[in-house]
């Protein structure tokens, strides 16, 4: 069998870092004191071929994560298209963080840091955080380089997430920029104790925290997503490097729900029910999707859009009501 195996990288007198004589060290994969000698002593791990042929290569392109026989691998993903309004959407400000990320790399390099920029877009359900990713990510893949890999958090856990990439693959040497997006990155199962000693919560901030060298140097700009950043763990937001940025979506203010209304029901102005229905919409913190389905059942049902948002109102009301009086689990669940 034809392992891999350690490689002795430097050797360094301890007395020359306490004297001052050297004050940093190089990156390394394996770093061990010798009290004989006196010295840390640095290895370089050099695979064997066998171990980079059974690596699955991450390639330009867009790919989400399947299940193999023998670990996790990557499958094709088709993003979608999505009719979007441009001036409420937030593809340019995001897209916008991405670019000056991508161009300036050589920040990164002067301050001899892993070149890594992480947001987390908050926001309630039905805002648009997919879409705009979706966009986000289809800009980004216009550039020569570039890979995608989309993460659902409910279908793959962090620990096999992070050893996908410490152990079980590594990027094609075309690939010189990587969009990482994560779904939903608290999953609704863990508590901020949680992240502190849960397994899947560590192996999380690891790959965050880059431990191990996860993305090998790659450029890589991270993209998550969480409809309860209330209930978001401080470790994954209050610690820059980890969420570099915070963007908070909100739901749609007036003037925003009466330009939504007349691109969905693509006219150029609303009569007098619409133009209510846009106020009440927005007084009661409708998202987007909110404001489709009203336009779908109002369609559907052979009424006003005033009439279908009126419903959404009392529809949202009764589940908050019912959510508030109901006795609750461990878990949080009515």
């Amino acid at each position: 069998m034809n392992e891999g195996k350690f490689v002795v990288k430097k050797i360094t007198k301890l007395e020359d870092v306490l004297n001052g004589k050297i004050i940093e060290l190089p990156e390394s994969d394996l770093t061990v004191q010798s009290e004989d000698l006196n010295s840390i002593i640095q290895f370089t791990y050099i695979e064997s071929k066998n171990e980079n042929k059974n690596k699955v290569p991450i390639k330009e392109g867009c790919y989400s994560f399947i299940t193999r026989p023998t670990g996790l691998g990557l499958t094709s993903f088709e993003l979608r298209k999505y009719k979007l309004l441009k001036t409420i959407d937030n593809t340019s400000s995001i897209l916008s963080e991405a670019n000056k990320f991508f161009s300036n790399l050589n920040v990164y390099k002067k301050l001899k840091i892993p070149p890594k920029r992480a947001l987390l877009l908050c926001s309630p359900a039905g805002v648009g955080k997919s879409s705009a990713i979706n966009e986000v990510c289809k800009n980004l893949l216009k550039q020569k380089g570039t890979a995608v890999i989309i993460w659902d958090t409910s279908s793959f856990g962090a620990n096999d997430i992070n050893q996908f990439f410490l152990t079980q693959s590594e990027f094609h040497p075309d690939v010189k920029r990587f969009v990482f997006v994560i779904e939903d990155i608290e999953g609704g199962t863990f508590s901020e104790d949680d992240y502190g000693r849960n397994a899947r919560g560590s192996s999380l901030l690891n790959l965050l925290d880059g431990v191990g060298n996860p993305f090998k140097g790659v450029p890589t700009f991270i993209l998550s997503t969480t409809n309860n950043p209330e209930k978001s763990v401080g470790a994954l937001i209050d610690r820059p490097g980890r969420f570099d940025k915070v963007v908070e979506m909100k739901t749609p203010n007036k003037h925003e729900c009466k330009e939504l209304l007349k691109f969905i029901l693509n006219t150029k102005e609303l009569n007098k029910d619409q133009e209510s229905a846009a106020e009440l919409a927005s007084e009661n913190e409708f998202s987007i999707a909110h404001l489709q389905e009203a336009v779908t059942r109002s369609m559907l049902d052979q009424i006003t859009v005033g009439e279908a948002v009126g419903q959404l109102v009392k529809h949202k009301k009764r589940f908050k009501d019912a959510f508030i009086k109901a006795p609750k689990n461990k878990m949080g669940m009515i």
